[in-house]
């Protein structure tokens, strides 16, 4: 028996001794084409550098049609011009550096591969080890998870037809449905989550452009967030802190909205708790497949939105307050370290194209990242936080709401007596947000704290979880009744409300946007009676149904309609899309932000009225 144990170890080092040295030939051939690919882009990008101003703005207007190329002038083309040059005089030098210490390199790339190959089967051994023993030991607890999954899941699918919002609309028109170069070389807006929109680009492309395709990946990241929370507290918490705090998790509010809109932050959310994990292993196992597993993600979390900066801060605070308790933290903190330049470098290099086009200012300096002034700040750090705490309790029953707060506050009062990993999190949380807060000198929107709603939920469910472990009886069941009140207490008020179908969070909304669209097709003939419809707030949204709707998306007013002469005097009947009691959104008030003098037309006639809007026809005199 011996004798057969040791000759199956032997063939399991034999074959990943083949496995490494059949690795490190096609390294090595990767390693030469790679060599003559960077080479020859640095010459490409060297030969585009001479290609003239008429050329680069035809182009551009032939991929972004419907998209306003203003910026393209002949300052922007001289800057354009001298980034790809000096980008190509760096791939060269990159390419020749690289030739000459190429055996060094190699060598280096050998040892990094046997070590890949060895913690690969490390990671993957600790992780099956610990599902077969949940799965062994742990059957009602798992059941009462999947439950609570299909609640969850349920929950968001039931909101994913919903109707599409501004800044789904705007990111699908604009960037998604172009060809994918648009996307990876152009940052128009700060809501151009990149790496998201390349996923619904290709999604698009296989599937079509319907409201729930755009939404996918969002929704399989919140869906995916319900068991990753689970097994984060089981790890550093426990099961009955894990179980409920999944359960908060697939009834809460807001990450159902964001599970169903079209944006990146339950990926950057789920990233964060994957990595949280990751994290959590690598602070006790010198793992180089794990932090290889770490930097990827890491590089995608900030692709996809750039304030990943925040949980990114998080994560590497956590990583050294735990390293601190264990034994060889130097070594630990090199690893770190290491880990963090080579994400920044990785980013660098994703980022890449949009900073040749555009500059960097676009990524790290647009508006919503400028700092206020101190006192401003100051002042705003209360509304801030009541927003988010409003944000983070919609829909909660107040029972259920003071039970959590309770449990956050019994957490908090027993905090030296918890274990490492989660004073470190409560610690390395608080201090890195608050030094970097006050050194941006900016107060965040409530979703940008979307990745905190985890944790708090984990803290606070540990709170009540020591109440339980001092109850006298049956913990786990306990655990699943309270699971199944917080299911049923917070869906029902999710369903009655109806607040995620009518909310502006992810962007404002307007409900009656295709029944607008079905009503003008069917009602009014645009091209034939020279019509235009206006309302600037909602044009993506009605763009979007446009498109569906094969209709004419040029008889949308745009920004700067109104400016050309001969489009003023063509144009013969005009629609305005009124939303009903909203200010701004009163015809009047739309007129006048189009630019339209309504002197021009005689007074409006009503055509129809919806849900909350309605529509009214002005005509020339």
């Amino acid at each position: 028996m011996l004798a057969g144990e040791c000759s199956e170890g032997d063939l399991r080092l034999k074959a990943r001794a083949v496995t490494i040295t059949c690795l490190k030939v096609i390294m090595r051939i990767y390693y030469k084409v790679l060599l003559i690919i960077l080479f020859l882009c640095g010459i490409i990008f060297f030969a585009l550098s001479f290609i003239s101003f008429n050329t680069v703005r035809s182009l551009v207007e032939s991929l972004c049609k419907d998209v306003r190329v203003d910026f393209i002038n002949f300052a922007f083309y001289k800057k354009l011009i001298f980034r790809m040059r000096l980008l190509s005089l760096l791939t060269i030098i990159v390419t020749l550096l690289m030739a000459f210490y190429r055996i060094t390199i190699d060598n280096y790339i050998s040892t990094i591969l046997s070590k890949l190959i060895i913690s690969y089967h490390d990671l993957k051994k600790s992780i099956v080890n610990y599902i077969k023993l949940l799965v062994k030991d742990h059957k009602i607890e798992l059941l009462s998870l999947g439950l609570i999954i299909s609640v969850g899941i349920f929950l968001r699918i039931f909101y994913l037809f919903a109707a599409i919002r501004i800044d789904e609309a705007g990111v699908f028109i604009f960037l998604s449905s172009k060809p994918l170069i648009v996307s990876l070389f152009s940052y128009p807006f700060p809501g151009h989550h990149v790496f998201y929109t390349i996923m619904v680009n290709i999604l698009h492309n296989l599937l079509g452009d319907q409201v729930w395709v755009m939404r996918l990946p969002a929704l399989i990241a919140g869906i995916l967030l319900i068991p990753a929370t689970y097994l984060l507290f089981r790890v550093i918490s426990n099961n009955l802190a894990a179980l409920l705090s999944s359960a908060l998790v697939a009834v809460s509010s807001p990450l159902i909205e964001f599970s169903t809109n079209a944006r990146g932050y339950t990926t950057v959310i789920f990233l964060f708790i994957i990595l949280l994990l990751l994290i959590n292993y690598l602070s006790e196992n010198r793992n180089i497949f794990g932090w290889a597993i770490f930097i990827l993600l890491s590089a995608i979390g900030f692709y996809t939105i750039t304030i990943f900066l925040i949980p990114f801060g998080i994560l590497i605070s956590w990583y050294i307050w735990i390293v601190i308790y264990s034994s060889n933290k130097f070594e630990y903190l090199i690893d770190g370290g290491l880990a963090v330049i080579i994400t920044g470098l990785m980013t660098f290099i994703l980022y890449l194209p949009i900073i040749i086009v555009n500059g960097s200012g676009v990524i790290l300096s647009n508006e919503y990242v400028t700092a206020m002034p101190l006192l401003l700040f100051i002042k705003g750090l209360g509304p801030m936080v009541g927003s988010t705490w409003a944000s983070w309790n919609q829909n909660v029953p107040p029972a259920i709401t003071y039970l959590i707060a309770f449990g956050f506050i019994i957490f908090l009062s027993t905090l030296k007596y918890a274990n490492k990993q989660l004073r470190a999190l409560v610690i390395s949380t608080l201090l890195f947000i608050c030094i970097l807060l006050f050194i941006k000198r900016v107060n965040p929107w409530p979703r940008i704290w979307l990745f905190l709603i985890p944790i708090y939920f984990g803290l606070a469910c540990t709170g009540l979880s020591y109440v339980i472990e001092k109850i006298n009886w049956h913990r786990l069941s306990l655990s699943i009744i309270i699971s199944m009140v917080f299911l049923l207490g917070i869906s029902r008020n999710i369903i009655v409300s109806d607040s995620i179908f009518n909310s502006d969070n992810g962007g404002q909304l307007l409900i009656d946007g295709e029944q607008i669209t079905e009503y003008l097709k069917d009602h009014v003939k645009l091209k034939d009676d020279k019509v235009f419809v206006v309302n600037l707030t909602y044009r993506s949204p009605m763009m979007y149904y446009f498109r569906m709707y094969n209709m004419p998306v040029n008889h949308l007013l745009r920004y700067n309609s109104m400016e050309n002469e001969e489009f003023k005097n063509d144009m013969k009947n005009l629609i305005v899309i009124e939303v009903d009691n909203v200010l701004k959104e009163r015809k009047e008030m739309v007129l006048e932000d189009a630019k339209v003098n309504i002197n021009d037309f005689q007074s409006s006639v009503l055509l129809r009225k919806f849900k909350v809007s309605s529509l009214y026809l002005y005509q020339r005199e």
